[in-house]
């Protein structure tokens, strides 16, 4: 697929749908991480253009998913409020392991 494999920044509401997925998989998977909190679908969508289009991410950026989830693990704190953060990192096992 050509446009995964593009190098160049685009904007959020513009990226292929296969792309937006990619994304939004790897988020999922960082916010696994985190822990759950109650972030509406919205404002869930909204961080993810945030965070996409503050960082300049690229295509080929989504299609790399061990380290986009890496990548976005820190940035999806931010948007966390502060009383849900977990205290402790659960116990990574097969499981629950997204990347």
């Amino acid at each position: 697929m050509k446009i995964i494999s593009s190098n160049i920044h685009v904007p959020f509401f513009e990226l292929p749908l296969e792309v937006r997925f990619l994304y939004w998989l790897g988020a999922t998977c960082a916010l696994h991480e985190l822990g759950s909190w109650s972030l509406t679908t919205n404002d869930f969508t909204a961080a993810l253009a945030c965070i996409w289009d503050g960082e300049q991410f690229t295509p080929a950026d989504a299609a790399d998913f061990p380290r986009m989830s890496k990548r976005l693990l820190p940035l999806l704190a931010k948007f966390a409020p502060r009383h849900e953060l977990p205290l402790f990192r659960a116990r990574r096992t097969r499981w629950n392991r997204c990347a």
